[in-house]
């Protein structure tokens, strides 16, 4: 087939749509047939990964028929970055370049006329038709598991369509084992893989964690985050300082029939954090996953001086998921276990939207590159680690922002509106189990598009369109 000729178009559902073609594409509509009402609908899955795959000319008319139709969601699979520069040559290379090029702007316009478009990159697999010595190489560059499955993929479009996952637009969700985190590898490894490489070939077989430490667990992200999986059925552990909130929240659990635990502790403390790990790991057994979603707001102010106000931010929004991570992770090397870690950061950990911001952005940005580096270091005994950076969510701390700053803000996000903690709680969960065991070390908006590029021209595109 050429590359102007159209790849076949299939339906996983009535009302999900899926284009390419190849072993992947194939492999993708197997997994996902069965699992069809887990989708959100309507939708599109555009397969564009593969050496030799056929690409569709008709990208952009696909996109706008969801749009003519009232909205959607979409999907774009294609190589990470770093494969698809040394796998994918001439026209098929050109057509992908072309389709990435223009990205943030298609991902924001489309936002605007109700399509959510997102983005998986995969690592390197003969399942996409490339070398067997890429293949070697790249899982020699990847910390993590390397190895890429069909279930994998599968499990990313899962997340992505969830039917809740309504404010994550233009982001990028690497299916790549850490390869983007740019490790750099000693020589020796691309002939010595560890065994720990391989990726199950169906994720959602695999076991979720048990037992769930969840810091910041009184309110808002956190409390919606430990309800859902106490919903799954995992024990959760609520930690907080405010006693009668969290108590309260347990209740709700315990009444909806969820199992749980409740430590009353100031984050703030140093050394506060490792204790609430240790005593919950000596007291209720091994802890197989963490959230960290406890969080103080606070602008610099000269009332207040610039290192009080650093130290504020940095000891509750940052120190804590240090702190937690670093105890969880020796306590999984020092049994041969593994888990999985979760932290709630923020757009700001990566814009600089306000002045005066500067305490709490480093707060949220020191809490991403830690999800990073953390991420290479855990990688080896098969742990994982992500972040969240919401945008502006409707919490307790997005009460205090001042109306005319809201409207401001509402009227750079795509989406034109808040999120809500039930938005957060799809993607997070999916970081947090074990279907995404190919993915580590990123960090991925849910912001209705705000972090996107030159969003002046959403407000303009969103005045004309009225």
């Amino acid at each position: 087939m050429s590359p102007t000729a159209a790849p076949p178009s299939r339906y996983i559902d009535e009302a999900v749509q899926l284009v390419g073609s190849g072993p992947l594409a194939d492999a993708l509509v197997s997994c996902l047939a069965p699992r069809a009402s887990e989708l959100a609908a309507p939708a599109l899955v555009l397969v564009l990964a593969g050496s030799a795959a056929d690409l569709d000319p008709r990208f952009d008319e696909h996109l706008a028929a969801l749009a003519q139709n009232g909205g959607g969601r979409a999907v774009v699979i294609t190589e990470a970055d770093e494969i698809a520069a040394e796998a994918l040559v001439g026209d098929t290379r050109r057509t992908r370049e072309d389709v990435l090029r223009h990205w943030p702007h298609r991902t924001a316009r489309l936002a605007t006329s109700g399509v959510l478009l997102n983005r998986i990159s995969v690592g390197a697999s003969t399942l996409l038709g490339h070398e067997p010595m890429l293949v070697r190489r790249v899982q020699a560059c990847s910390r993590g598991a390397a190895g890429l499955s069909a279930g994998a993929v599968a499990e990313a479009v899962l997340a992505l369509l969830h039917p809740r996952n309504t404010y994550c637009v233009g982001q990028e969700l690497r299916v790549d084992g850490g390869l983007g985190l740019h490790w750099i590898a000693p020589a020796a490894s691309i002939s010595t893989l560890p065994s720990h490489r391989t990726v199950p070939s169906d994720p959602a077989r695999s076991s979720d964690p048990a037992r769930v430490l969840v810091l910041g667990a009184s309110s808002g992200i956190g409390a919606a985050i430990a309800t859902a999986w106490a919903a799954r059925g995992a024990e959760v552990i609520l930690a907080a300082r405010r006693e009668k909130e969290l108590g309260e929240q347990l209740d709700q659990i315990r009444a909806a029939g969820g199992s749980g635990q409740l430590y009353s502790v100031d984050l703030g403390t140093p050394g506060a954090a490792r204790a609430v790990v240790e005593h919950a790991w000596e007291e209720l057994g091994p802890i197989g996953g963490l959230v960290h979603a406890a969080g103080v707001f606070a602008l610099t102010s000269r009332d207040e001086p610039t290192r009080a106000t650093l130290d504020r931010c940095m000891s509750i929004n940052f120190l804590p998921y240090a702190e937690a991570a670093q105890t969880l992770w020796e306590r999984w090397r020092g049994t041969g276990t593994s888990g999985s870690i979760v932290g709630i950061s923020s757009v700001g950990g990566s814009r600089a939207m306000v002045p005066h911001l500067q305490a709490y952005g480093t707060s949220k940005a020191a809490m991403d590159h830690f999800t990073r580096t953390m991420a290479l270091t855990m990688a080896a005994q098969g742990s994982r680690i992500n972040t969240v950076a919401p945008g502006l969510i409707r919490t307790r701390l997005a009460n205090a922002v001042d109306e005319t700053f809201l409207q401001s803000w509402l009227a750079r996000i795509p989406m034109g509106r808040p999120g809500t903690t039930a938005e957060i709680v799809p993607l997070a969960s999916y970081l947090l189990s074990s279907r995404s065991q190919s993915v580590t070390g990123q960090v991925i908006a849910l912001d209705g598009g705000f972090s996107l590029p030159n969003l002046p021209s959403v407000q303009l595109h969103r005045r004309t369109s009225a």
